[in-house]
């Protein structure tokens, strides 16, 4: 498939006008102060009563094959306890990819809550810190961005703000996706976009804005020009992102940004005021 065919461009106008569509409702849902639309998941607390059996569940899953452990988490949908936090974290290094997948959506609504604040604070303090170390940095997700990518949306989920260590990590994750693309795995850069949005972590500015623009094949007949078949997996994989890397840039300034060179002189503009240098 050739990249830039009239097919593509038509096709990238509908996209453009779902996408300002889509800002218009967002807007009026709140977008405007730069609050985020998506609702994120949501969950009751489950009584002691409830969990015991759902944990005994986990237990026994861990020990059986893939979907005996997917059961084991769909009964936790739609319910909150602390007892659920330690095993889900375990099966973030599950073997098996939807299982660790899995694992990792559950715990997105497995933040305490209590009147305690001081409390709460050091819970989940103590959850970011093992989320990262068995999670995104286990050897077994070394290799795995979808993983990695959950888990960084697990943290937005917790709103847990990654430290410049963590930062540097997720931005090397982002930049090895595009420099390697496969749109099979847009879910690790999607799931960074979600952090995003539920943070509003500026520090992602740069990285969303670059994406709004459609990638383009340089010098067809220059060596160091990359094949074919990577200019349309590049495209395939900006397809799928670049119209949440705009909402999000929308949730974060208020601005519908509909080329990186514009949005590169807002924020130029706006950096004392906006508080993101570019």
């Amino acid at each position: 498939m050739a990249v830039g065919t009239p097919a593509m461009a038509i096709r990238r106008l509908v996209s453009i006008f779902l996408t300002l569509l889509t800002l218009t409702v967002a807007t009026a849902n709140g977008w405007a102060d730069g609050t985020p639309a998506p609702t994120p998941p949501t969950s009751r607390p489950a009584t002691d009563a409830e969990a015991k059996p759902l944990v005994e569940a986990l237990a026994a899953a861990a020990r059986k094959k893939p979907p005996d452990v997917l059961k084991a988490l769909t009964g936790l949908e739609g319910l909150q306890h602390a007892d659920f936090v330690k095993p889900l974290v375990k099966f973030l290094s599950h073997a098996d990819d939807d299982v660790a997948l899995g694992a990792a959506k559950q715990l997105e609504t497995q933040k305490p809550s209590g009147p305690d604040e001081k409390a709460v604070a050091k819970e989940v303090d103590r959850f970011g810190k093992d989320l990262w170390k068995n999670g995104y940095q286990h050897p077994v997700n070394g290799r795995r961005a979808v993983v990695r990518g959950a888990v960084v949306k697990v943290l937005g989920g917790w709103t847990i703000p990654l430290d410049a260590k963590q930062f540097d990590d997720v931005k090397a994750l982002w930049a090895r996706e595009l420099g390697n693309p496969e749109p099979k795995r847009a879910g690790a850069l999607l799931d960074v976009i979600a952090y995003v949005e539920a943070t509003k972590d500026k520090r992602f500015c740069r990285l969303l804005a670059e994406q709004i623009d459609q990638p383009v094949a340089g010098a067809v007949n220059d060596a160091a020009n990359p094949s074919a078949e990577y200019w349309e997996a590049r495209w395939k994989l900006w397809n799928q992102i670049a119209d949440r890397c705009v909402a999000a840039l929308k949730a974060l300034t208020g601005q519908a940004f509909h080329a990186t060179a514009d949005a590169k002189t807002w924020f130029t503009a706006n950096e004392k005021t906006f508080g993101f240098s570019w």
